[in-house]
């Protein structure tokens, strides 16, 4: 058997290098994009961590949650869920440091929820409780002030209340006003209270049962005028006047505190509640409340319905408030 030439072992030792530059070749560049991948992914995940890192400080009743940038970049992108459902929302980017707040959009249910705030790279929980009773409130007289001749509306809205007469004394929570059932009276701002839905609550303590016992009533327009009051007969009711009330038989005690609310819905329903329960519904129009409302009196001054006792917590919505919603207003007192 003859041997390997000298040409040939020369071409297979060229062959042979080749081959070895050629894997060399191929395995330094795979390393080397090997380590361009793992770096890219590490900046990613670096930045993802810059950019999401946070944590929820803390949630409001009108559902709004409050969360703390703990990274180095703004916090802009997120998820949020309540009770593991996706939620709709608003919300502007978080600077580093900073806190911001999203406002959930979509509608929640009064109660407790979990609140859930997810990035990229984290989430966070937090107990959020859903307070329905902020929700288009447009007169919220708490009566708290305990002097002045004025008592400030606390919906935010303006609508102050200009005292005239009555007096400060001890309320359902905290101060009230009193009314001599002669003169006195409190008079409101526009209360945006339209005609399609709305609600009326008060917290009351008639002194005598004499007749009218006015207190709520808008100013009439064209001899019309929504109204709530007591009757000497123990009733209370609530209607618009000159077309008709509606009275529910509630055998009130004089020198006591009742909780009087009445709603309406956008299909004309009224609904009386006492001391947190309904009472009566019926079918009724109304008219809408544009300028304003007197509490403890008459819309035309009359001095035979004026109020005569306490009156305090006085509420007015924009909206029909639930069952549900005027029994957690009667619990709050």
């Amino acid at each position: 058997m003859r041997g390997i030439t000298p040409v040939v072992a020369i071409i297979l030792l060229l062959l042979i290098t080749i081959s070895m530059v050629g894997f060399a070749f191929m395995f330094f560049t795979r390393t080397a994009q090997t380590s361009a991948e793992s770096g890219e992914e590490q900046l990613e995940q670096q930045l993802q961590q810059a950019s999401g890192q946070f944590s929820i400080e803390g949630t409001s009743p009108s559902a709004q949650v409050y969360v703390r940038n703990r990274g180095s970049a703004p916090l802009a992108n997120f998820s949020v869920y309540v009770d593991d459902a996706l939620v709709q929302f608003s919300a502007v980017g978080v600077p580093p440091g900073s806190i911001g707040s999203i406002n959930i959009t979509t509608q929640l249910s009064a109660g407790t929820h979990r609140v859930k705030v997810c990035t990229a790279s984290l989430c966070d929980s937090y107990a959020l409780v859903r307070d329905t009773l902020g929700d288009g409130l447009v007169l919220y007289l708490p009566m708290n002030e305990g002097s002045g001749s004025s008592t400030a509306d606390a919906s935010g809205t303006g609508n102050n209340g200009a005292i005239s007469g009555a007096t400060w004394t001890s309320g359902k929570s905290g101060s009230a006003l009193q009314f001599d059932g002669t003169d006195d009276m409190v008079q409101t701002g526009t209360n945006r209270m339209t005609k399609e839905a709305f609600t009326l609550s008060f917290w009351i303590m008639p002194f005598s049962v004499q007749d009218g016992g006015i207190y709520f009533m808008s100013p009439i327009q064209g001899d019309y005028a929504t109204r709530m009051r007591v009757t000497p007969s123990g009733q209370v009711c609530s209607g618009v006047m000159w077309i008709t009330d509606w009275c529910y038989q509630a055998n009130y005690s004089i020198n006591t505190w009742h909780h009087f609310a009445v709603t309406r819905q956008s299909n004309e329903t009224w609904t009386v509640y006492f001391n947190g329960v309904p009472v009566r519904s019926a079918f009724l129009e109304t008219l809408p409340l544009l300028t304003g409302s007197f509490i403890g009196r008459y819309g035309d001054g009359s001095t035979w319905h004026y109020f005569n006792g306490k009156i305090d917590e006085a509420r007015v919505y924009n909206r029909s408030l639930s069952s549900a919603e005027i029994s957690q207003l009667y619990a709050k007192g």
